[in-house]
């Protein structure tokens, strides 16, 4: 009888902790569901309240801007100032930590700046409902996401108006290199990219999945385009295409490119370098070059690491 009556005590202690858990589980969920849902539900602080509307795409002015995140002590931005206009393509460069995307993350309003001012086209931003502003953005960010979806999919995420339109997502297969691995999709732009959802899905490596992002990128049909260290998984022909394809931007399209390798200032009209927050150096490479500063130290360092 006592070991029938250990037995039945051990069974009812599972029993207990194992509702236990599940109750716990069930209310750990609920709550981040209902954090998630809140975040979805909340509005963003100009929509819905703007003054002016979007036409195109002019400039995008920096006056004295200063940001501090949330959480953090010190201000990561401290009085930066630049101006782009349409048609420039713009290198941001600078060491880890200097602000770099920062800067993109405030240009898309994901945060609010801490004081100063940005202008879109000579306004002030906030004068803008920001769903409109980011529609003037094609991004690849530096934590770019990876989809369990098909190939379509994929690319058409960042203007899924144009999902049927073959023509535009084969010329951004092109330009970003997923053209060099396609024929691996048996059902074409139908294949799923993981084995997530289907065993017929094709498994991509880290530097196929940068090449769908920047295919991705490509597709959308943007007045300005922003790549935030976009050749980090690329080999060195990719980014070599990546780079030819940034300077051939046209049409009046302007751009922003964010690496740590300094070769890709070669290629725009306007280098802007950042260090602890603030823009100590701005001009083209070959002006950069020519006053030995900061900058000049910084490409002959890397330089160095090139040649013998």
């Amino acid at each position: 009888m006592t070991l029938y009556f250990g037995y039945m005590a051990l069974v009812s202690g599972s029993f207990h902790k194992l509702a236990g858990f599940a109750g716990n589980l069930k209310a750990n969920t609920a709550g981040q569901m209902e954090r998630v849902f809140a975040f979805l539900a909340h509005p963003s602080e100009t929509e819905g309240s703007h003054i002016r509307d979007v036409d195109g795409f002019e400039s995008l002015e920096f006056d004295n801007v200063y940001f501090q995140y949330p959480t953090a002590g010190e201000f990561v931005l401290r009085g930066v100032s630049f101006t782009i206009r349409k048609g420039e393509k713009v290198s941001l460069v600078g060491v880890n930590g200097a602000g770099k995307s920062t800067i993109i993350k405030l240009i898309l309003g994901l945060y609010r700046i801490s004081a100063g001012t940005i202008r879109l086209n000579g306004y002030d931003v906030n004068e803008y409902d920001i769903r409109d502003v980011r529609r003037l953005f094609s991004v690849m960010f530096q934590n770019y996401a990876r989809y369990s979806l098909t190939l379509r999919e994929c690319i058409g995420l960042s203007d899924t108006d144009r999902l049927e339109d073959v023509h535009a997502m084969m010329e951004a297969m092109e330009k970003s290199g997923v053209a060099g691995f396609y024929d691996r999709f048996d059902s074409g732009l139908d294949s799923y990219v993981t084995k997530q959802f289907s065993d017929d899905g094709v498994e991509l490596s880290g530097g196929q999945h940068q090449k769908l992002a920047l295919c991705r990128t490509y597709f959308k049909d943007a007045p300005f385009y922003i790549f935030d260290e976009p050749s980090a998984a690329l080999d060195a022909e990719a980014e070599d295409r990546m780079l030819q394809n940034f300077a051939r931007i046209s049409d009046g399209k302007t751009g922003i490119i964010i690496s740590h390798r300094f070769s890709s200032s070669r290629m725009t009209d306007k280098v802007i370098l950042l260090d602890g927050g603030v823009v100590v150096e701005k001009g083209s490479h070959e002006e950069l070059m020519s006053k030995g500063g900061i900058y000049a130290e910084l490409f002959t360092m890397q330089k160095k690491k090139y040649t013998l």
